[in-house]
């Protein structure tokens, strides 16, 4: 009998693992698409975004309160 990949449950650490894997690996796509294509102007642009929806995630969070406590 085969494992089912859907009934496979994966602990927090893990996912977060995966999360930042695939965000490593589509970054690198990403850069690698601008340098073959020589849009140079795509690499800021992405970047950007990132930094706009990370911004936006954290914002909803507990996180801003305790960086506000550091400072």
């Amino acid at each position: 009998m085969g494992h089912d990949r859907a009934a496979i449950e994966l602990g927090w650490g893990t996912r977060s693992l995966l999360r930042v894997k695939h965000s490593v690996r589509l970054s690198r796509e990403v850069s690698r698409y601008a340098s073959e294509q020589r849009i140079w102007w795509l690499v800021p642009v992405v970047t950007v975004m990132a930094l706009f929806a990370l911004a936006v995630t954290t914002t909803t969070s507990a996180l801003p309160v305790t960086v506000y406590a550091l400072f």
